[in-house]
């Protein structure tokens, strides 16, 4: 089944207002996280990373995360910048792992799972 977002982020008013919460419910308070929008150009490596990055100094709990504008997504799959957000911010927790691409699915499979399980608590409550 799949959940649509109880409110779509569609500035970055929203997603930092979205940070917050997610850097509260992550256990990430102490760090220093600056999200942004950013262009597709500005990415690492774009090809394998097309909804955004981290970049991040671990040793001084600083991370500025740059999530793709919306508008520079034609083509890719369904946008979801919170997703993208929480992604990003998982990066933060889970350790590195040898091979990049097994990381990549752990951290995606993560953030599919909370963002859904948060829409659909979401969806119970206002229901109540």
């Amino acid at each position: 089944m799949h959940y649509q977002p109880i409110e779509v982020i569609l500035s970055e008013a929203n997603l930092k207002v979205r940070q917050k919460m997610w850097q509260d419910i992550l256990e990430l308070s102490d760090w220093d996280i600056r999200v942004r929008l950013a262009n597709m150009g500005e990415l690492h490596k774009p090809q394998d990373e097309p909804w955004g990055t981290c970049i991040a100094e671990n040793y001084l709990k600083r991370v500025e995360i740059l999530i793709v504008r919306e508008e520079q997504f034609k083509g890719l799959p369904p946008f979801d910048m919170e997703l993208a957000l929480v992604h990003e911010l998982l990066h933060l927790i889970v350790p590195n792992i040898d091979n990049e691409r097994v990381e990549e699915t752990c951290v995606w499979s993560l953030a599919k799972s909370l963002v859904g399980l948060m829409r659909y608590n979401s969806i119970v409550d206002e229901g109540r």
